[in-house]
């Protein structure tokens, strides 16, 4: 009688510790799914939001040359820029870079930066220069006249060639109205 009680308690405790080893694996298994989901959401939050940012800086870049094509009223010949244009900036926090200002948009091939610096015309040791766009493989810039001849072309076409470190290469075609 006293080995039946024995033996049903090792029967209980065998099957008490098969359920806590059963109970166990299966935590171990739902904390790794869980895991594996919360990884596979940050890494997709990180990835979207470069992605985020690549969008804002061409919305920028766009933005900031939209407003300097449109108010442009002639166009300069400086060495070393791609385009260079004089235009009125209208009201800005710093008075000697308000009003008409000269603009010129360089383009670093070895940084793969594209900049665009603006002068005064009334103090030449004022300059302000803001990075448009970096990762920029190729820049062509295409004046579009019209069949008058004009000092000022109507329109110039800007193809903006950008290449990432993960191969995901864009290219960016804009057209401004000058000087409208």
């Amino acid at each position: 009688m006293r080995s039946n009680i024995i033996s049903a308690k090792k029967r209980k405790r065998s099957f008490f510790l098969m359920e806590v080893l059963v109970s166990i694996t299966l935590l171990a298994l739902l904390f790794s799914v869980l895991g594996f989901w919360q990884r596979q959401m940050f890494c997709s939050s990180r990835r979207n939001e470069r992605v985020y940012k690549t969008f804002l800086q061409e919305n920028y870049a766009y933005k900031k040359l939209r407003t300097v094509f449109c108010a442009t009223s002639r166009i300069e010949d400086i060495p070393g820029a791609l385009c260079s244009v004089v235009f009125d900036r209208g009201v800005y926090r710093d008075p000697e870079l308000a009003g008409e200002v000269a603009g010129s948009l360089y383009y670093h091939q070895s940084q793969g930066r594209l900049e665009l610096q603006i002068r005064s015309l009334r103090n030449h040791t004022k300059i302000e220069t803001a990075l448009l766009l970096d990762n920029v493989s190729k820049v062509d810039i295409v004046p579009q006249r019209n069949t008058g001849d004009q000092e000022l072309p109507e329109r110039i076409l800007m193809v903006i060639h950008r290449s990432f470190p993960k191969g995901n290469d864009r290219v960016l075609t804009y057209q401004f109205a000058l000087g409208k």
